[in-house]
């Protein structure tokens, strides 16, 4: 036990020293440690919800990127559906020539070309050659576009014809796709 009366003789001096000392003490020895350890532990957490946010936006974008990848097969999937196998071309190329004549197109001639083999599918490339007025030509190329089948039109070229004015001499290239036949390669 602390004796009070010997706590009496000691200089006030020496008392006011011994508890700022006691104080720096506890500052520098246990307080500022402490606040070290703790901005390292906030600086810690601050990282780390950081990654666990960007993770949770990685997943957010993951996610849409797989749907929107589930909408490009099943898309594509239906296209393949729709694509003539290679035996029903002959068909294709019956509904592109009864369109074009439905349309008023005269003087036809088909040229097809040799097939550009895709890695799922073939590209027939398929030059045709007509005449019409103007309207019976953008008439042909819109009934081209309904087709049940892809047909694109990669080249379109139209020229006035030295029997009538009113004539155009259409030349275009198409391109039709296709599927591969059972005994294909």
């Amino acid at each position: 036990m602390i004796n009070m009366k010997s706590l009496s003789k000691v200089p006030p001096w020496l008392l006011f020293a011994v508890g700022g000392a006691a104080t720096v003490a506890y500052i520098f020895l246990v307080f500022l440690p402490n606040q070290q350890v703790i901005k390292t532990t906030n600086e810690q957490t601050q990282a780390r919800r950081k990654t666990v946010e960007q993770q949770v936006g990685a997943a957010a974008v993951i996610l849409d990127l797989v749907q929107q990848a589930s909408r490009a097969d099943a898309y594509v999937s239906l296209q393949r559906q729709n694509l003539p196998a290679e035996d029903d071309l002959v068909r294709v190329y019956g509904t592109i020539t009864a369109t074009a004549e439905a349309c008023g197109l005269s003087r036809l001639s088909f040229d097809p070309q040799a097939p550009i083999w895709l890695q799922t599918l073939q590209r027939r490339p398929l030059s045709v050659r007509g005449e019409g007025t103007f309207q019976a030509i953008c008439r042909w190329l819109a009934r081209l576009e309904d087709l049940s089948n892809p047909v694109w039109i990669e080249r379109l070229s139209l020229e006035p014809t030295q029997e009538s004015d009113e004539l155009l001499r259409c030349e275009a290239t198409l391109s039709i796709f296709a599927g591969y036949s059972e005994d294909s390669n």
